[in-house]
């Protein structure tokens, strides 16, 4: 049996504190990929095993959360690839830690995983582990987003797209000041959004753009930020949120400022199914959502066919939308 290194040796190999590293471990024995004994240490599982003898490939999959019902879908899409075929996946969430994802790229190529699939968490600063997958050509295919310098295949949407359906829906609802609430970073999927608003603002001849970034706010306090901005900004009548934690914290928001969503203001929300926030709220909210489980599969698809025949996935492949 394979016999992993000690917690202590761990945290010095990848630089890193005790809670990532315990974390990461926890997952792994909870999948069944590593057993602990007692006083003897953390030795590779009989699922890990089976995975690596019985001729397929095992691939690791690394996602910031799997809080959202967007990640939650691409886990899906994940396994059911894997399902179908004589593959096997651990999961290694990184908690939107850049460490973390670190650790978790350098545990997924000890234990000899065959190919990532990584969503790079939300970051300016590059991580080394991350580097090394291009110094190195791993097989590896990020999941929604790409990173700026990095060439790395990546299975999206178009968010260019997500960007400008969102905005025209709204201008075509009447709204002249639409405002943003995104993130400014090196990831791709944000500032692609943001490209494709700009474009359809441009198209009908609206020169204002309303970007907030809301990079690093705690959710505890994001309703706070929105209702802040609201209040200076009394003539937007138009939201495009990031998320669907975004939305509730909006609605929170505009319910203290006495507005009513729908009437008052205008609101489109990515990778949320609104139907349900409707009904129970009384309010009116649009979505555009993401195929989630697509992206999850065809990436799967992707990642094995280059393991098996070296053939090298393009760049880009986009994922049409499951709601527009």
């Amino acid at each position: 049996d394979y016999i992993l290194p000690s917690e202590n040796k761990l945290c010095q190999k990848f630089n890193a504190s005790r809670e990532p590293v315990r974390k990461a471990l926890a997952v792994l024995e909870s999948e069944g990929m590593i057993i602990r004994k007692q006083g003897k240490g953390a030795f590779i599982g009989k699922n890990l095993q089976t995975a690596k003898s019985n001729g397929g490939y095992l691939l690791a999959l690394i996602l910031p959360e799997y809080s959202t019902s967007f990640a939650s879908d691409i886990i899906i899409g994940v396994h059911n690839y894997c399902s179908d075929t004589d593959n096997r996946y651990i999961l290694l969430p990184s908690f939107v830690s850049s460490l973390e994802e670190q650790i978790n790229i350098q545990l997924a190529r000890k234990l000899h995983c065959d190919g990532l699939l990584l969503m790079p968490v939300d970051n300016d600063a590059y991580n080394d582990a991350l580097l090394s997958l291009i110094v190195e050509k791993a097989p590896c295919i990020f999941l929604d987003r790409k990173l700026v310098g990095l060439a790395i295949p990546c299975v999206s949407s178009d968010h260019f797209l997500m960007g400008y359906n969102a905005a025209k829906k709204l201008l075509n609802r009447g709204c002249k000041k639409i405002a943003l609430f995104t993130f400014f970073d090196q990831i791709s999927s944000a500032n692609e959004r943001i490209q494709g608003y700009r474009k359809a603002l441009e198209e009908n001849g609206i020169p204002e753009e309303y970007i907030v970034n809301i990079m690093g706010i705690n959710e505890a306090t994001l309703h706070e930020k929105l209702q802040f901005f609201l209040l200076k900004s009394p003539h937007i009548d138009g939201l495009i949120l990031n998320s669907g934690k975004i939305s509730a914290s909006a609605i929170h928001a505009l319910q203290m400022l006495n507005k009513k969503v729908g009437e008052d203001i205008q609101m489109v929300v990515f990778d949320e199914n609104n139907t349900l926030i409707n009904m129970s709220m009384g309010i009116e909210t649009e979505a555009i959502v993401q195929d989630g489980m697509k992206i999850g599969y065809t990436a799967c698809e992707l990642l094995v066919r280059q393991l098996t025949s070296n053939e090298r996935p393009p760049q880009r492949t986009f994922i049409p939308l499951l709601r527009n």
